[in-house]
């Protein structure tokens, strides 16, 4: 259904579509597993108009949760809301690496240091690979698309990775992600499709 209404939108053909419950940090595979009230769980949509390719991704609670998932929720949000506001022309990912350590040390989360931003425009991923653990990658360029999407756990930050690509935390406890998709400007950056994010928390 979501893919149909894309399409009759103007998204091209070859849309990707995740669905992920709370332990499953990325590329949520389809199967009987039942969502339940109190849990977490994130949907990313991957698509194109045109040839041209924009990555978005939310974290949703089903109905009521406790305290600690909207801790988590929030500081998914406050680490993706950081790193856009360190994106600049020339930036490495030392000034982002910094904000998404304080947040997490402030919330008491784990960033999953797998996860990662990227480059992204006429492919769905181009480099460079945008690390958020202390790693510095190929200064960024104003004028491209970039995505920031840090994905941050509850638990210790370990992940386990399966063959079809899709991934668990390995202590079973939830996870959040937010991403968006950012043109890099000289004077700032602009957030394609929703430029007003950065101010509605998500609880």
């Amino acid at each position: 259904m979501l893919e149909v209404f894309l399409i009759s939108r103007g998204v091209d053909p070859g849309l990707v579509i995740n669905i992920s419950p709370e332990d499953t940090v990325w590329h949520g595979i389809p199967g009987k597993r039942k969502i339940s009230a109190g849990e977490l769980l994130t949907i990313d949509i991957a698509c194109a108009v045109r040839g041209w390719w924009a990555d978005a991704a939310r974290t949703f609670a089903i109905g009521s949760v406790d305290a600690r998932r909207k801790n988590l929720m929030t500081a998914a949000w406050e680490a993706t809301r950081a790193i856009v506001s360190k994106m600049s022309d020339g930036s490495t990912g030392t000034e982002a690496f910094r904000a998404v350590e304080d947040i997490c040390l402030k919330r008491k989360v784990s960033l999953i240091p797998e996860a990662a931003g990227h480059g992204i425009g006429r492919r769905i991923h181009e480099p460079p690979s945008l690390t958020y653990d202390g790693r510095t990658y190929e200064p960024l360029v104003s004028g491209r698309l970039y995505t920031a999407e840090p994905v941050i756990t509850a638990g210790g930050g370990q992940i386990l990775i399966s063959s079809d690509g899709s991934a668990v935390t390995s202590d079973g406890e939830p996870s959040a992600h937010y991403e968006v998709t950012v043109l890099l400007l000289r004077h700032g950056v602009h957030i394609l499709g929703a430029p007003g994010w950065m101010e509605q928390p998500p609880c």
